[in-house]
């Protein structure tokens, strides 16, 4: 029971600044670099948001 409790259970890893910068996985590492703050930490699906909403932003 208690497997199956973790299982149902949704869990988003989190990392820092640092460590999503070094990954490679996104392209966008100076912007992310602007947009991220030092000390907290984000999940995939956090990243992603933001940087969605920082590129669909108008341009001025």
């Amino acid at each position: 029971m208690v497997n199956q409790d973790k299982k149902d259970k949704k869990i988003s890893k989190r990392y820092g600044k640092e460590q999503i910068l070094h990954s490679g996985k996104y392209g966008q590492g100076d912007l992310l670099e602007a947009l991220l703050k030092e000390g907290e930490t984000y999940s995939h699906d956090q990243v992603q948001t933001i940087l969605a909403g920082f590129l669909k932003k108008e341009v001025r």
